[in-house]
């Protein structure tokens, strides 16, 4: 005798069944992919889906679960809600995203409901059999059960469109006597291509299919008509008016009463009537009770019966699960308190963990580098310059730099220092660079040039050329009307390139750079809304992920070398963290520097950082960089141009004037540490802030050898003295005199109008 074939998913009709009703879901959100088992209240799986524009991946998850159903020992239904959700945790209406179609459960007189609610809205979407069958009590006709579901001409995204969605599918089921669960969008429904199991297993399957849409405030107005003229002669519940519906359940008390009394209905009405037992104020063990002996009063001769079917044990299991239910309705209210609690940002439990003591209690964390001093972690900046300046090479060198860090010594490509800053140690990971202006081949010259000794090999750096990717839409903000909407690469793409990237290669992104700017918007980079948008998303990804983001841009025409700016809308550079501008000297001062460091002045390129958020940012001090010739690398030369103009004595008068004049004015420099030179070196005039750490160093070093500084302590300081001073200054001498609260420049400012008045 021949085998039966093992039950699978059809995949035919769940990818019929998804281009039909998800068509129009938004990319980004998710797909509750859900599954129970038929003979208890208890879930087989759930698995949550996040939409992409290629469906393909939810028809295979979809198939797998309903396989996996189908096969079980015992009986599994596989029915996710058709809508989706705006997380990849709940399924609530309060988890809501879109809802797509107005559905109902056709259970009762299947034939006459698909009539008239078809003559009212019009042909279905689609039609589905669901596997179960109604006996017509005149004719003993079976009937297959069916839901209608049509699809809206746009989803429901916000709480009142979904709450005119809802009450279009109450007015529905109530003209057809249809299942009332079903009104919720969330509620699960069973999916075409699945296996229907509480009797002989049957193929749930599509019927009918039709390209008719509904608008939701046509649909509403021509049910509303249809449900007045039908409500007139219905009886009302006290004061006149429809009971409000209650998780999902449309049915008065009084009516889920009589249908659980009655053998009719069990599931929802059981947890209908346990939700509103307990928030009318019961005790979980009243509402126990409660719903027990509502079963209790069943006649025995119909609890198992549904439908005219026995179903052998029905009742029993609902009466077992009285407890669980009301324990889940005891959680769903609880949830929903603090999920109140939460969402109300100024509320009172979330309040307090804005008081500043609150917010910094303990050390404060230290400061990361992906390029120090220069670039912190986890941020949001900007390299621009003109074209050929060498602006991609440079942040092409500093992904490798990141992916590299921590494999060689100090030789890899410079000593790791690139546009004067240095890569730590901290800013070792992955990297990706993703350009649209450059093809494999291009990059392939390029970074051959930087790294000849082919260090990168094995390394975590990864460059996307849009250019050869074909299928690839790299915009990230397009136009929504007059508003800005982020795309589904912005909003899904960007978090899955990083975390397949972490999981492929084991390391932390620390790097993401996009070339050029303007080219990732489908809008004009010179309108801030679009700008903001995109930089406000940028930031929080670099902020979930702890990588700093690198968008490289053009400089705006006619650079000003003192105000240097990016093209485009100034909110750029308003909404970076950090930027660092790149530009050619005039051919006048080209030559000028060219002769005092003997290098040719085609090779010359100037920089500095021009904007930055983090403490000890060097912003405003000029760099002269000669460019490789065969490499295209950046070499800072600053200090060459210095050689000869400023000798070994001056640079030793210029650091212990502006020592003594800081002690004087009650914010000292120490020699290393917080207060440090270096760390400070931003105070210190340009000839000295300019200056290796090393060269810095020595300085100071001398400085105290010689004796023209000492070591001294503050009125706060405690343990050995740190603080620089002259011999014959207010620390040297034990003044004690209170610290400067504010800045350096500040404090030096009231300095001298105390010393000129």
């Amino acid at each position: 005798m021949n085998a039966t074939p093992p039950r699978a998913a059809d995949r035919d009709q769940i990818a019929r069944f998804v281009d039909v009703l998800f068509r129009y879901a938004e990319d980004g959100s998710y797909v509750s992919l859900r599954a129970f088992y038929d003979d208890a209240n208890q879930v087989f799986d759930i698995r949550a889906h996040r939409l992409t524009a290629d469906r393909s991946s939810l028809i295979d998850d979809a198939c797998n679960l309903v396989t996996r159903a189908a096969q079980s020992s015992r009986p599994v239904v596989f029915a996710p809600p058709i809508a989706t959700l705006s997380n990849d945790r709940g399924a609530t209406e309060a988890d809501l995203h879109n809802g797509l179609c107005l559905s109902v459960e056709c259970d009762s007189q299947p034939d006459v409901a698909r009539q008239r609610l078809e003559h009212l809205l019009g042909p279905a979407t689609v039609v589905v059999a669901s596997g179960g069958d109604w006996p017509d009590p005149t004719t003993g006709e079976l009937q297959p059960k069916v839901h209608l579901h049509w699809r809206l001409t746009e989803p429901t995204s916000d709480p009142a469109s979904h709450a005119q969605l809802k009450r279009c599918r109450a007015m529905a089921k109530d003209l057809v006597g249809g299942d009332a669960t079903s009104n919720p969008m969330v509620h699960p429904m069973r999916w075409p291509g699945s296996w229907h199991r509480k009797s002989s297993p049957r193929l749930c399957r599509i019927v009918t299919e039709a390209e008719n849409e509904l608008d939701l405030a046509d649909a509403e107005q021509r049910l509303r008509e249809a449900w007045d003229i039908f409500n007139a002669s219905r009886p009302q519940s006290q004061g006149g008016q429809e009971e409000e519906p209650k998780k999902g359940e449309a049915r008065d008390s009084r009516e889920l009463v009589r249908a659980i009394t009655t053998g009719s209905d069990y599931h929802a009405p059981i947890a209908a009537l346990a939700m509103r037992y307990l928030k009318g104020g019961m005790t979980d063990a009243q509402v126990v009770l409660t719903l027990q002996g509502l079963m209790l009063a069943v006649p025995e001769a119909v609890r198992d019966v549904k439908d005219g079917v026995v179903h052998p044990l029905r009742w029993l299991s609902r009466y077992n699960d009285i407890p669980r239910a009301v324990s889940t309705a005891r959680a769903e209210i609880e949830a929903d308190k603090a999920k109140a609690a939460s969402d109300d940002m100024f509320g009172s439990a979330r309040i307090g963990g804005f008081r500043l003591d609150a917010m910094t209690a303990g050390a404060p964390p230290v400061q990361e580098f992906l390029l120090a001093p220069l670039m912190p972690l986890g941020k949001v900046g900007l390299i621009f310059g003109a074209g050929g300046i060498g602006k991609s090479l440079v942040a092409l060198a500093l992904c490798l730099l990141v992916a590299i860090r921590g494999r060689f010594g100090e030789v890899a490509l410079g000593g790791f220092s690139i546009l004067g800053g240095q890569v730590p140690l901290e800013a070792a990971g992955a990297s990706v660079f993703l350009t649209l202006e450059d093809d494999t081949a291009e990059i392939h010259r390029r970074v051959a040039a930087l790294d000849p000794q082919g260090q990168r090999e094995d390394a975590p750096c990864f460059v996307i050329p849009a250019v050869d990717v074909l299928s690839l839409d790299p915009a990230l903000v397009v136009p929504d009307g007059r508003a800005a909407k982020l795309t589904a690469l912005a909003t899904d793409g960007l978090d899955r390139l990083l975390c397949n990237i972490e999981q492929l290669s084991g390391r932390e992104v620390r790097l993401l750079v996009l070339d050029p700017a303007g080219d990732f918007m489908n809008a004009d980079e010179n309108d801030a809304t679009f700008v903001k948008v995109l930089m406000r998303h940028l930031r929080a990804v670099a902020a979930r992920h702890g990588c700093t983001i690198i968008l490289v841009g053009h400089v705006a025409k006619g650079i000003d070398v003192d105000n240097p700016t990016m093209r485009g809308s100034s909110a750029w550079i308003a909404n970076s963290r950090f930027a660092y501008a790149l530009w050619a000297p005039a051919p006048a001062e080209a030559e000028r520097l060219a002769k005092q460091i003997q290098e040719p002045a085609e090779g010359l390129v100037c920089g500095k950082l021009v904007k930055a958020n983090h403490a000890g940012a060097p912003i405003g001090i000029a760099k002269l960089f000669l460019r490789q010739k065969h490499t295209g690398h950046l070499v800072d030369v600053s200090n060459r141009t210095r050689q000869g103009a400023v000798d070994n004595q001056e640079l030793l008068k210029l650091l212990v004037d502006a020592c003594a004049e800081s002690a004087a004015a009650a914010m000292p420099y120490s020699y290393s540490g917080v207060a440090g030179l270096w760390t400070h070196r931003a105070d210190l005039p340009e000839a000295l802030s300019s200056l290796t750490k090393r060269r810095l160093e020595e300085l100071g070093t001398l400085a105290l050898e010689s004796g023209a500084l000492v070591k001294a302590r503050t009125t706060w300081s405690q343990g050995a003295p740190k603080y620089l001073d002259v011999p014959d200054g207010p620390l040297a001498k034990g003044v004690g005199e209170e610290m400067f609260q504010g800045s350096r420049a500040e404090a030096i400012a009231q300095y001298r109008a105390r010393k000129a008045g």
